[in-house]
C-alpha cells in the first residue's frame, strides 16, 4: 500500500467510520489502537477480526461494568500491565504482537481474568528502498531514521520518520513512508528529494558612525555553510563579520554525526573576536549532541575562553574595565527545531543553555600592581540563555513572526571583554553591529510578514531590548522591507531606525542592509 487508500470501519457489521491511510502498518496500528480503546471503556472482548485493503472489521462485544460493590476491578490495572507490554513488543521487533483476554471469573465480588500476548513472527529493518534517486548514503539515512539494517523492527521509529526527515536541512519528503514486511524481514520506502541547502550569503550595511564623526560606517559580512559533506550528513560553517572600523569576528563550525559509531554528534567551534584595537578573544568549543526524541536536542559541552588585551592606553584599559583572562564553561543545552524557517508556514523553534565555569584572570605587565587590589583573581561564574521563534499564520497569506533571546552573565565581577555584545541586524536591528555591552538581556523581534510567494516576501517590524550591565538601557528598533527569491538566489533589503538613550530617534540615523543568499 504506497498511494493513500480510502479503508471502510466496521465494528460488528455496521459501517462507522472511514480512514485514509498510506500503509499496512498504519491501518494495522490504527485498528488494534481502536480495540484498546475499547477496552478501556470496558468493552473487554472486542476483537479485529480482519483487516483488508478495503475495509476492517471489528467486535465491539458488550460493556462489562468496571465496578463491582462499589470497588475498582482488576481489570484496569490488567489493562495497563497489557498495554505496556503490547508497546514494548510493537517496538521491539515484533509488530503483529496481539493482546487476548484468557478467562473470565469473579474472585471476591470483583472482576478479575487474565490476558495472553501473541508476538508472532520477529521481523527485523533490511533494505531501504529510495523511490527517488538522492546521492546521500543509504546508511547515513537509516541512521540517522534509527532504521539500520539487522536491528528489530520499531513502530515507534517507523511513525517517526517524518519528524526525522524535517530535521535534516537538506532533505524533504515528497509523500509519506511506507514498509513492506517479508517473512522475516521489513522493507522501507521513501520519497525524498535533497534540497539545496549549501549557501553562500553576503551582506552590505550602510550606517552612519554612531561612534565617530566620520559620517558614514560600511559593514558586512560573509557566510560559507556547506553541508552533506561527504553525502553522510557532516557540516562545516564559515562566517566572517566587520563590525565597526578594525573590529572583526571570525566563526568556523564543524558538526560531525555519529561519531565513532556512537549516537552522539560532535560539535566543534572556533570563534575570533577583534574589538579595533583593543582587544582579541578567543573561544574554543567542544561538544557532543544526541536526540532525545525526533525534533529535541541535548547537548553537553566544554567551552574555552582566553582574552586579550591589544592596546597599551593604560587609562583606557581601567576606564572600560579589560582585563586579561582565561574562562572554561561546562555546558548543557536543549534545542527544538520544526525547519521551514523563511517559508509561509507555521513554526516553532526553541533552545536553553545553562553552564557553570571558572575564571582566572593574568597579570599584565603594562598595568600598575593596584590596577589589580580590588580584582578576584579567580572566581566560579554561572551563565544561563534562552531563545525562542515561532511565526504563526494570521491570513492566508499573512504571518507574524516573533523571536525572542534572553542571556545572563552571572559574575562576581563584570569584566568589559567579557560582557554579551549586541545590537545589529541579527539582534537589534537600527543600530550598528555589536554596538552594545551588556551582562544581561532580553531582545525581542517582532514582524509582520506579507508572503507573495513559498519564501518571498515584505516586512515591517520592531525591535525591542531590555538590557542591563551597571543600569538598565531599552533600547528599540523599527523598520521594514523585503525578502526576494528568485532563479539566481534570494535578495534581502531592510531599513532600520534605532533609538536608545544616547542615540535620538532621526532618520539621519537610519541603516541600510543588502543581502545576497545563493544555495548550491
Amino acid at each position: 500500500m504506497h498511494a493513500q487508500q480510502v479503508v471502510r470501519i466496521y465494528e460488528d457489521q455496521e459501517h462507522v467510520d472511514t480512514w485514509a491511510v498510506t500503509d499496512s502498518a498504519t491501518l494495522h496500528t490504527r485498528a488494534h489502537a481502536r480495540v484498546r480503546a475499547f477496552w478501556k471503556l470496558g468493552y473487554l472482548f472486542a476483537a479485529v477480526d480482519s483487516v483488508s485493503r478495503e475495509a476492517v472489521y471489528l467486535h465491539k462485544g458488550t460493556l462489562v461494568s468496571s465496578e463491582v460493590n462499589g470497588k475498582q476491578n482488576a481489570w484496569e490495572r490488567a489493562y495497563l500491565q497489557a498495554e505496556k507490554e503490547l508497546k514494548v513488543a510493537v517496538n521491539t521487533g515484533y509488530p503483529f504482537a496481539r493482546i487476548t483476554w484468557d478467562s473470565l471469573r469473579m474472585e471476591s465480588d470483583q472482576l478479575a481474568f487474565s490476558y495472553r500476548m501473541t508476538k508472532g513472527p520477529l521481523l527485523l529493518f533490511d533494505s531501504l528502498v529510495l523511490l527517488s534517486p538522492v546521492k546521500t548514503r543509504p546508511s547515513y539515512l537509516m541512521r540517522m531514521l534509527d532504521i539500520e539494517r539487522g536491528t528489530p523492527y520499531s513502530e515507534h521509529s517507523f511513525q517517526s520518520i517524518v519528524q526525522r526527515i524535517q530535521r535534516i536541512s537538506f532533505l524533504s519528503l515528497n509523500r509519506p513512508p511506507d514498509v513492506s514486511f517479508q517473512s522475516s524481514s521489513v522493507w522501507t520506502y521513501l520519497d525524498i528529494t535533497e534540497n539545496a541547502q549549501g549557501s553562500f550569503e553576503g551582506v552590505l550595511g550602510i550606517l552612519p558612525s554612531q561612534a565617530t564623526d566620520r559620517g558614514v560606517l560600511f559593514t558586512g559580512n560573509l557566510d560559507l555553510k556547506l553541508v552533506n559533506l561527504f553525502r553522510t550528513g557532516k557540516q562545516l560553517d564559515f562566517k566572517w563579520a566587520q563590525f565597526a572600523e578594525q573590529s572583526q569576528r571570525l566563526d568556523v563550525a564543524y558538526y560531525h554525526p555519529f561519531i565513532a559509531g556512537t549516537s552522539f554528534h560532535l560539535n566543534t567551534q572556533l570563534r575570533l573576536f577583534k574589538q579595533d584595537t583593543s582587544f582579541l578573544n578567543r573561544e574554543i568549543v567542544l561538544a557532543g549532541s544526541f536526540f532525545v526524541t525526533p525534533r529535541l536536542e541535548m547537548s553537553v559541552g566544554y567551552e574555552q575562553a582566553n582574552a586579550s588585551i591589544l592596546t597599551r592606553n593604560v587609562d583606557q584599559i581601567i576606564m572600560r574595565n579589560w582585563l586579561d583572562f582565561q574562562q572554561d564553561w561546562y555546558t548543557l543545552a536543549i534545542k527544538r527545531t520544526d525547519g521551514d524557517r523563511g517559508k509561509a508556514k507555521p513554526f516553532l523553534n526553541h533552545s536553553a543553555d545553562i553552564a557553570i565555569g571558572a575564571r582566572r584572570v593574568g597579570r599584565n605587565l603594562q598595568l600598575p600592581q593596584e590596577a589589580y587590589d580590588t580584582v578576584q583573581m579567580q572566581v566560579t561564574n554561572f551563565r544561563i540563555s534562552g531563545w525562542l521563534e515561532t511565526q504563526q499564520k494570521v491570513t492566508a497569506n499573512t504571518f507574524l513572526y516573533v523571536d525572542a533571546n534572553a542571556a545572563h552573565l552571572a559574575n562576581a565581577q563584570d569584566f568589559g571583554n567579557q560582557l554579551y555584545r549586541v545590537g545589529g541586524l541579527q539582534t537589534l536591528r537600527g543600530f550598528n553591529e555589536q554596538f552594545f555591552f551588556t551582562a544581561s538581556y532580553v531582545i525581542t523581534q517582532a514582524e509582520w510578514r506579507l508572503f507573495f510567494e513559498e519564501e518571498s516576501y515584505v516586512f515591517a517590524f520592531y525591535d525591542q531590548g531590555f538590557l542591563h550591565t551597571a543600569r538598565w538601557e531599552l533600547p528599540m528598533g523599527v523598520g521594514g522591507g523585503f525578502s526576494l527569491l528568485t532563479n539566481s538566489g534570494l535578495f534581502s533589503f531592510a531599513l532600520a531606525v534605532g533609538k536608545s538613550r544616547d542615540i535620538p530617534f532621526e532618520l539621519a540615523n537610519m541603516k541600510i542592509h543588502f543581502g545576497y543568499l545563493s544555495r548550491f
